[in-house]
């Protein structure tokens, strides 16, 4: 196509669903005042040719598949399109169920004048495979939102991957509520409608309901993308998440120093009182993070190889997650929300947890040996595990040195 060709046409967003087709002929019938006639439409964008000004009346009509011959592959050619032309209101194109027609002839009698007819035709207006999307679009989301946020703890996803997950799930749980609602609530105006009064074709202020609803789309595009696109970007890096970045030993050492608890180090000599650290056998991973509910965040995967008084080369490996959150209450419910996620594993097995002396403390095994200690507004989970056989499944003595330095 030409430039000047291009030039002879215009695009515009549609102002309203499928069911508002009173919206739809007011939009139409202003643009045309304006100079634009409606060429097609297609995936919510109306393409417009550029002429001088007119008044044209559109009308849109439900073209049920019944109607359809066998021929409904090309475009103009069923028997209800037919009828309407030969009444002087000529097929433009179709959008979801309704057929657009138009005239400019002021005479031309309306289309379906009899309510007996506007019913037999707007019985197809439903369009159920839209309704069964919608409805399993929210379904999913509602399933999604459930088993990120409730089966596996609020707190502690909001806390792990932020805000930015919990709003859009619940933004596009939302809008595609609506768009269900809507779906099943604009049939039931419409039937109520034709049985009272039939069809009016009143002129209707299209202006507001375009914007809210414009907004209301894009919205739903960003929302789509951003999920989704985290979930492919996610999918194609390939990364767990305990997939950090490498720290040097000074500067984890470092680090840890800053922290208000114990080092490997530290529940190593708890267990072997003459446990000597080998520089060359040590590997961490570190991560930090800020979020609203836990302004101080910290993830560390850690191994190190130590060697005792008999010679034994012992290797330890330790997971801590330690949070520092908004509230102490908030905290609390981060450890039980975590202890419920870990008792559901079919490794999960329950451990006498001693005396610590915080105010929440509970030890289980979890494929290892595992701690989760409360203190104040302080969250942590720890777990350990070595190659020595007396300490391999157990939670004492190591859980003393952490819980003490919580303190």
């Amino acid at each position: 196509m030409k430039w000047n060709e291009i030039m002879k046409y215009t695009f515009r967003l549609v102002p309203c669903s499928i069911y508002d087709y009173e919206i739809m002929e007011s939009w139409l019938e202003d643009l045309a005042l304006q100079g634009l006639v409606l060429e097609n439409i297609s995936h919510g964008i109306a393409k417009f040719r550029k002429q001088k000004m007119q008044n044209i009346r559109y009308r849109l009509t439900v073209i049920p598949a019944e109607r359809m011959d066998v021929y409904e592959w090309i475009p103009g050619k069923s028997e209800l399109i037919n009828l309407c032309e030969a009444a002087g209101w000529k097929y433009i194109c179709q959008r979801g169920q309704f057929g657009i027609f138009v005239t400019t002839d002021e005479t031309v009698e309306e289309l379906h004048t009899e309510p007996g007819l506007q019913h037999m035709d707007y019985k197809g207006y439903v369009n159920w495979w839209s309704l069964l999307g919608y409805t399993f679009m929210f379904l999913s989301f509602c399933y999604l939102f459930w088993s990120s946020f409730i089966r596996y703890g609020f707190f502690v996803t909001w806390a792990q991957q932020g805000s930015h997950i919990f709003l859009t799930l619940l933004a596009m749980m939302a809008g595609n509520f609506l768009m269900l609602i809507r779906q099943w609530m604009c049939p039931v105006v419409l039937y109520r409608k034709l049985k009272q009064e039939g069809i009016s074709h009143e002129k209707k202020p299209w202006r507001i309901h375009a914007l809210g609803y414009r907004i209301v789309m894009v919205a739903l595009i960003l929302l789509y993308t951003v999920g989704f696109g985290s979930v492919l970007c996610s999918i194609a890096a390939g990364h767990d998440y305990y997939d950090y970045e490498e720290w040097p030993q000074a500067a984890l050492m470092e680090y840890q120093e800053s922290l208000p608890l114990a080092t490997m180090d530290d529940a190593m000599r708890s267990m072997f009182s003459d446990a000597v650290p080998l520089e060359n056998g040590r590997d961490a991973r570190v991560v930090t993070e800020k979020r609203f509910i836990a302004p101080v965040m910290c993830i560390m995967d850690a191994e190190g190889s130590y060697q005792i008084s008999d010679g034994t080369r012992v290797q330890c490996n330790t997971i801590i997650e330690y949070y520092e959150t908004r509230s102490p209450w908030i905290a609390q419910q981060m450890a039980k929300e975590q202890y419920k996620c870990d008792q559901r594993l079919k490794w999960y097995h329950s451990e006498e947890t001693p005396e610590l002396g915080v105010e929440y403390a509970v030890a289980y095994n979890a494929f290892w040996p595992t701690i989760l200690l409360v203190e104040d507004n302080k969250y942590v989970k720890i777990q350990l595990s070595t190659t020595a056989d007396a300490y391999y499944k157990q939670v004492k003595p190591w859980c003393y040195v952490y819980a003490e330095s919580l303190k």
